[in-house]
């Protein structure tokens, strides 16, 4: 019908449409894309579609299934970096540094874009643990002090970071670290070796280039004057053939409590004196396999001994790790 009429199909139809009868669909244009068109409800109350298609369900299905999985694959590997940083750690405390390695090199090929920013902190500092090379790891735990302050690992950085200056000679930036550790980590657990780092500095000691001397057993001998006369010891009794002396008892066990690894002597010696500084019997070995000089405590028969030796030592503020290739061990001479 022409004029303001209706059509058959749209008899009782609301002036101007409703939502339910007027409903926007896209069709085909001739130039391939989508056009706009406009359909009617016909009496019978099928849908007249005409030249119109299907497409826009189609893409609402499609959008919706790519937004959707979205963050389910964002998701996924969130999970899966974490679970490979939580294998790292895992292979650290064993002493499988090969593997170690071989995971915190994955994560980090699969790249830090869109990580959490507690997991990439993390991969820095077991980073920084795992890397050979004293320079590249002192890099990665300024990182951690500048990209994350007061962070979950920046204030063990800053302990790493002071070892370093303090292992090659630079006395005033080791106090600089340690100064920063105490005043801006209050709650950290590291204060307490802070502080005594700090007073060691503060009263002048210094990394000696030369090693204390040392007596046949390994023991560090006292460099007092001997006696002007001492006394004449007594004659012994008689006896049978002489035999020699019983050697003193050698660690045993496989599991050890580790203070750190370094690929130079001179810095795990450093650390070797300042833990003795610190009443601490520790020795200097290398592992079967790895190049790394460690400074180790101890020799525990299970690895739960070891543990509540390590918690002790947590305890008084030094960062330990239990290891357990300790029946590998070699000594450093």
């Amino acid at each position: 019908m022409v004029g303001g009429g209706t059509a058959a199909g749209d008899r009782g139809a609301p002036p101007g449409g409703s939502p339910a009868q007027v409903l926007r669909v896209f069709r085909f244009a001739p130039s391939g894309g989508l056009a706009r068109g406009t359909r009617r409800q016909s009496g019978s109350g099928m849908m007249n579609f005409g030249r119109f298609a299907l497409v826009p369900f189609t893409c609402v299905v499609f959008m919706a299934l790519a937004v959707g999985t979205g963050p389910l694959h964002a998701q996924a590997r969130a999970d899966g970096g974490r679970q490979a940083l939580e294998a790292t750690e895992i292979a650290l405390a064993e002493g499988r540094y090969a593997d170690a390695r071989a995971r915190i090199e994955g994560w980090w090929q699969a790249g830090e874009a869109g990580r959490d920013r507690t997991d990439v902190q993390k991969a820095i500092w077991l980073r920084g643990r795992l890397t050979v090379e004293p320079e590249a790891a002192e890099l990665l735990y300024r990182r951690l002090v500048v990209e994350f302050p007061g962070g979950a690992w920046s204030d063990q950085a800053l302990i790493r970071l002071s070892h370093g200056a303090r292992a090659r000679g630079e006395v005033d930036v080791a106090r600089r670290y340690l100064e920063i550790l105490i005043r801006d980590y209050p709650g950290s657990p590291h204060r307490v070796e802070a502080r005594s780092g700090l007073a060691q500095l503060e009263g002048g000691a210094r990394p000696s280039t030369t090693p204390p001397a040392t007596s046949a057993t390994g023991q560090t001998t006292s460099q007092a004057p001997a006696p002007a006369s001492p006394p004449a010891p007594a004659p012994a009794p008689a006896q049978g053939p002489s035999r020699p002396q019983a050697q003193p008892p050698q660690p045993t066990g496989t599991f050890a409590v580790q203070f750190g690894a370094f690929g130079q002597v001179a810095s795990a010696a450093s650390l070797s004196r300042e833990l003795e500084g610190a009443g601490l019997d520790v020795r200097l070995v290398r592992v079967d396999g790895s190049p790394l000089i460690r400074v180790r405590l101890g020799r525990f028969p299970s690895r739960a001994a070891a543990e509540s030796r390590a918690a002790e030592l947590r305890e008084r503020g030094f960062e330990v790790m239990v290891s357990a290739d300790g029946d590998r061990e070699a000594p450093v001479s």
